[in-house]
């Protein structure tokens, strides 16, 4: 079964400065809500103009009269006609007014990508994990922390003032390493975290600055994470129920007739049980969590 559960961040504090020359006031980013695959009735009435949507068809309107369709295959997706390999649905999630593009999903049965599509051109800048705008709307900010499908990057930036946008930034770790953004001071300084699954496991924080030079990945303090405590010593291998009880005389137990031991004699170490898996997000991908 195909699930679509999204879950949009956007840095996107856009002010004057404007990527692609554009000229138009600044305008708030207008998203959203996907039921039942589909965009909701509010959303497309705002962006009326400038998309729409025929069933499995959406259709993005650009500009000198052009425009961009996307054809979903949710027949593909579910019961008993399920085609893994044809399983596919589109859905717009954000329109950026300032820079004049649109955000699409693009779902598999597991899985999926993010479409960056120009509104001008239609050209389309393919992401891994949503995107992050910088404050004055310069660069594209995208962490992928997905752990069920293949990482293309762990962190990449894109140049916002080429249609389509440049990259300019792309670091993929060697070792697992689970990235966040902080804040983003200005358009050239950022400051990211990461958790890092060494020997022992710490967390490492870090800045991403740009110069004339490109962007350069600084990496900060490491905070260890405190070791686990030792469990106290026992006199005997059976830890007492009540540590504070009163001490009980003690009574020797009857002689067994049969070599055959009591059915619970010794301390037995019990298995956890094993986490549920939940779905926490459909794009991109299907993890585990307890």
């Amino acid at each position: 079964m195909l699930y679509f559960v999204l879950c949009i961040f956007f840095g996107v504090n856009l002010s004057s400065s404007l990527a692609f020359g554009q000229t138009t006031p600044n305008q708030s980013p207008i998203s959203c809500e996907i039921k039942n695959n589909v965009e909701d009735a509010t959303c497309q009435e705002k962006l009326k103009n400038l998309i729409t949507r025929n069933g499995e068809k959406l259709t993005l309107r650009l500009d000198k009269g052009k425009s961009k369709t996307y054809v979903s295959n949710l027949a593909a997706c579910d019961g008993e006609s399920v085609d893994v390999s044809k399983c596919i649905s589109f859905n717009l999630l954000t329109y950026f007014p300032t820079l004049r593009s649109f955000l699409v999903s693009k779902s598999y049965y597991e899985c999926g990508d993010y479409l960056f599509v120009s509104g001008r051109t239609g050209r389309e800048t393919i992401l891994s994990a949503l995107p992050v705008i910088s404050p004055n709307g310069k660069y594209l900010l995208s962490i992928d922390q997905n752990d069920a499908c293949e990482r293309k990057y762990d962190i990449a930036i894109w140049d916002l003032k080429t249609d389509p946008p440049k990259l300019e930034f792309k670091y993929q770790a060697k070792q697992y390493e689970n990235w966040d953004i902080v804040a983003w001071e200005d358009d050239a300084h950022i400051l990211v975290k990461t958790w890092i699954n060494g020997n022992p496991p710490y967390d490492q924080e870090a800045k991403l600055l740009r110069s004339t030079n490109g962007w350069e990945l600084q990496f900060g303090n490491r905070v260890d994470h405190p070791p686990k405590p030792e469990a106290p010593n026992q006199s005997s291998s059976f830890p007492a129920t009540n540590p504070g009880a009163i001490p009980q005389p003690k009574t020797e137990a009857p002689r067994q007739s049969s070599p055959v031991p009591a059915a619970n004699s010794g301390l037995i170490q019990q298995r956890p049980p094993l986490p549920k898996c939940k779905l926490l997000g459909g794009v991109p991908g299907i993890t585990c969590s307890d």
